[in-house]
């Protein structure tokens, strides 16, 4: 193949210029992660050790004289003049009356089922249980059931006049009476001294317990205007001013914080961390260090990625952002650290570039975390462990269940690595190791649920297509594939195969599959704009070319290029899908038409006759222009009887071999893999792979004798 773009040395390897842009992210992404490291996101006492409720570590002393407004003094003086507040009461006559409606309700329904002939006595036992504001005792129950009918009318009668007459002045004509909590004692035994004296003591008794739930205050609180009233008692209550004399005790060793002393602490500045310039060049150092190996391996492995800013924004993204979670949830908290979803870093690395771009990352982002907690080595070793497994599990996943099987894989490495190192530590205590498990496993799910929430999105805004945007394009009722299909059935017939081509080849040299494939399925959409102008869907026509000057010819073919790229940015097809419909025919002429032209005139001029391009920029590019030509060529050669010729006319080396690396040969000669990463070794390989599934499409076949003559057998002919 020819050269790159990487000059040569005469004595020794090429020498490839670094990018500029690739030192800046170099150089920013350094200053970034050092400074997240060293500068504290929130204030944190002296020690992490320094908590309130425990014993501390060591004697603190005003350095400096201070006064300040204790927040935690105020607030307490804020909610005693707050409860110093009595109560604001209000009368509500609404309360009296719904009680009343719903003792009526009550009764109702009461009456249906002591008295429906289609209930047995079980039955109504268990309806009477289910009536939320009725509360009988057993006996009183029986005496339910055993009243006839005629006294339960008149029990129901007599509750609600009894009911009114001492709830109302005068039987409900009147004004609702003022109720209070305490005044219900007196308003009962009310009840029981005005019920008629007709009534048997059994049905005085039932009637007053009917009666009982539903006399409820009407002089309650009033909610509102108490909290105001409140409100008001805080906002007027005056701050509380601390003063600090240098030299003062603030805590001392072995003393049990409160949350005042921390407090004080802050106001006298021995809670702020002072960040020394030692400190600071510690950590650019080896971060620097750190960022610097990461980059030189992306410039020597991934130059391709590298050389999009949009992947190094997105690369410096994920770590800037995992390293700011690490720093808000990791120091201090070793259980939250154990749960930190840190391989969700590597997961979106891996989906959206590259598996070499995700495990770099996460080389680098274990250690720092790692930092962070102490520094901790198992947390440095669950970070590494968690993101490698992170990345082997969703690597090119299709399916949903894919992401929680990798969930429970890290989950189960992480629990392993903290089995380990208590073992090491002979710190084998079972409520610790089952709250390290729980920490373990939300880490592993948390990652995963993370990485499928957002690598669509991720991918949206940095360009790069995801698994699940090429599963949707690949399916055939896609509005841009279905117009395909309808209006130019050849083409689509010949995208397929090439799709199949194209996924074999970029499948045995590790390149995409998926991503070829579906590259091959638009590659040339643009053809449904003038479909019979092309041989695929000229089927029952004469040639339309037969009749126009090979130049016009050859500005049609060409243009269908520039249409299909109109169509598939109008269709919103993804950038990277597009730029297969230029780099497939790169910048290769019209061969048949410019042969035309030659006939007629010698001087004509190639790039008349010549694809705009680019030439293929990625191997699945590169992959999809070799299966089209293949495809295209042997198609040719078949409809027109010359491929049985030349598969049988060479019988010193496979012609299926030769008639491939002839065809890949040429694209060689011209040119046109030069800025792809193929090797010669890549396409050896994908010739083999060519010649293997065109071996199945045109093996030879069965001749059938001609149907409805004798001995035909349409049905059960071997196929």
């Amino acid at each position: 193949m020819a050269p790159n773009a990487r000059s040569q040395h005469p004595h020794g390897p090429p020498v490839v210029p670094v990018p500029w842009q690739l030192v800046i992210f170099a150089a920013l992404l350094s200053l970034l992660l050092a400074g997240i490291l060293v500068v504290p996101v929130f204030p944190s006492a002296v020690g992490p050790e320094v908590r309130v409720g425990f014993p501390a570590p060591y004697t603190l002393k005003s350095p400096t004289t201070s006064r300040y407004v204790s927040q935690i003094l105020t607030q307490a003086d804020q909610e005693a003049a707050a409860k110093a507040v009595a109560d604001v009461y209000r009368f509500d006559p609404s309360i009296t009356v719904q009680a009343r409606q719903s003792l009526s309700a009550t009764l109702g329904i009461i009456g249906p089922i002591l008295y429906d002939p289609a209930f047995t006595t079980t039955e109504r036992l268990e309806r009477l249980a289910r009536v939320e504001t009725l509360s009988l005792t057993a006996e009183l129950q029986g005496r339910l059931l055993g009243l006839p009918q005629r006294d339960w009318l008149a029990v129901q009668r007599e509750s609600l006049r009894l009911y009114d007459l001492v709830t109302y002045d005068q039987f409900g004509a009147g004004q609702v009476r003022q109720l209070r909590a305490q005044d219900l004692a007196g308003l009962r035994e009310e009840l029981a001294r005005k019920v008629q004296p007709t009534f048997p003591m059994a049905q005085r008794e039932l009637i007053e317990t009917l009666i009982a739930p539903f006399l409820v205050p009407n002089y309650v609180v009033d909610v509102e205007e108490t909290a105001l009233r409140r409100d008001e008692a805080r906002a007027k209550t005056a701050p509380r001013y601390v003063d600090i004399l240098e030299g003062e005790l603030i805590v001392y060793e072995g003393q049990i914080v409160r949350d005042t002393d921390l407090e004080k602490m802050e106001a006298a500045g021995l809670r702020t961390p002072t960040v020394s310039w030692p400190d600071i060049a510690g950590h650019l150092a080896l971060v620097a260090g750190l960022v610097a190996c990461y980059t030189l391996c992306l410039y020597r492995f991934q130059e391709k990625v590298v050389q999009d800013t949009r992947n190094l924004l997105l690369i410096g993204l994920m770590m800037v952002v995992a390293l700011i979670g690490a720093k808000v949830m990791v120091p201090g908290r070793v259980g939250v650290a154990y749960a930190f979803p840190l391989p969700t870093a590597s997961i979106l690395l891996s989906l959206l570039l590259s598996p070499t771009v995700a495990v770099g990352a996460i080389l680098v982002l274990a250690p720092l975390a790692a930092l962070l907690g102490g520094p901790s080595l198992s947390l440095a070793i669950m970070g590494l462990v968690g993101g490698l497994i992170g990345v082997l599990g969703t690597y090119k996943a299709q399916r949903l269940s894919t992401f929680f099987l990798t969930g429970g894989y890290i989950t189960l490495a992480n629990v392993v690595v903290v089995g380990a190192f208590r073992l090491i530590s002979h710190t084998l205590e079972l409520e610790p190791l089952l709250t390290a498990a729980i920490a373990c496993a939300i880490n592993g799910f948390a990652s995963v649920i993370l990485g499928f929430a957002t690598f669509g999105l991720l991918g949206s805004l940095f360009g790069r297509v995801t698994v699940l945007q090429l599963m949707e394009l690949s399916n055939p009722n896609h509005p841009l594939l279905h117009r395909l299909m309808r209006e130019a059935p050849g083409t689509y017939y010949h995208s397929i195969i090439v799709g199949n081509l194209a996924e074999r080849a970029a499948e045995v040299i590790g390149a995409d599959p998926m991503l070829a494939r579906v590259g091959a399925y638009y590659h040339d959409i643009g053809k449904v704009v003038r479909p019979y102008f092309f041989v695929d869907n000229q089927a029952g026509r004469t040639n339309i070319h037969d009749d126009l000057p090979p130049r016009s010819s050859a500005k049609i073919i060409t243009d269908h290029v520039r249409d299909g790229m109109a169509l598939a940015r109008k269709y919103r097809l993804p950038e990277r899908i597009v730029q297969f419909i230029p780099e497939h025919h790169g910048t290769t002429t019209a061969a048949y038409f410019y042969r035309r032209a030659l006939q007629s005139d010698e001087t004509v001029n190639p790039d008349d006759f010549r694809y705009p391009g680019p030439r293929p920029q990625s191997r699945e590019a590169a992959v999809l222009m070799l299966a089209d030509s293949v495809e295209a060529i042997v198609r040719s050669m078949n409809q027109s009887g010359k491929l049985q010729e030349a598969l049988e006319g060479n019988k010193s080396e496979d012609p299926w071999e030769k008639l491939v690396g002839g065809i890949i040969a040429e694209r060689v000669r011209e040119g046109q893999l030069d800025e792809s990463d193929l090797t010669f070794r890549d396409l050896h390989t994908i010739q083999h792979a060519f010649v293997e599934m065109l071996r199945g499409v045109y093996h030879p076949r069965v001749v059938y004798p001609e149907f409805g003559k004798a001995g035909a057998e349409p049905d059960g002919a071997p196929r």
